[in-house]
């Protein structure tokens, strides 16, 4: 059995020679190393970036999306160097910054129309970027973050839904329970009571 693992590479880098791959899609371990990156202190670009980066694992390890993304974090709470080399890769392409800034800028209900206008490209092109970044349509997953997003500052400030609902671009406080239960299945104030439930 040969060496078997992850190879990230940047936009432009030519490979000479062949050897047996299988593509799989960027968007997942992008998206959760923005998410890994936004958890922690801010990421200062030191020495010089390096156009590809290997991370070894066994590939039955990470046959399934799901099982990939607990095997990169467990990588990046381990912050070996390997995992080092790999997400500076990946903090290079474009898919990565475009995800950093939708969730910088886009989850207070701005259309689409101002986010690519501000991203400085076409509606139609941004609409293809987001697709292939998030693996998925823009909406919904912007729908999904600023709902998890509300939700956090919920559960960590002492305000009235109205108010929370306000802060991130919903209509009302009845439109952000209605969307609270539509993407998780509960209410705000169910979670709320258990947010604020005494410990035993």
């Amino acid at each position: 059995m040969g060496w078997e693992g992850l190879i990230a590479v940047t936009s432009g880098f030519e490979v000479n020679g062949s050897m047996p791959t299988l593509p799989i899609a960027q968007a997942p371990l992008v998206k959760l190393q923005v998410f890994i990156d936004l958890g922690h202190a801010p990421i200062t670009r030191r020495g010089r970036q390096v156009p590809w980066a290997a991370l070894p694992v066994p590939f039955l390890q990470v046959q399934s999306e799901q099982a990939l993304e607990r095997w990169y974090l467990e990588q990046a709470m381990a912050g070996g160097a390997a995992y080092q080399a790999f997400a500076s890769v990946l903090r290079q392409t474009e898919s990565y910054g475009l995800v950093r800034f939708l969730l910088e800028q886009g989850t207070h209900s701005e259309k689409l129309t101002h986010l690519a206008q501000r991203y400085g490209v076409s509606v139609s092109h941004f609409r293809r970027l987001c697709r292939q970044a998030l693996g998925t349509a823009a909406k919904p997953a912007l729908r999904g973050w600023r709902t998890a997003q509300a939700l956090l500052n919920m559960s960590l400030q002492d305000c009235s839904l109205t108010d929370l609902a306000l802060e991130f671009g919903f209509a009302s406080s009845s439109h952000f329970s209605k969307e609270v239960r539509e993407l998780v299945g509960f209410t705000p104030s169910s979670l709320a009571d258990i947010t604020y439930l005494p410990g035993k």
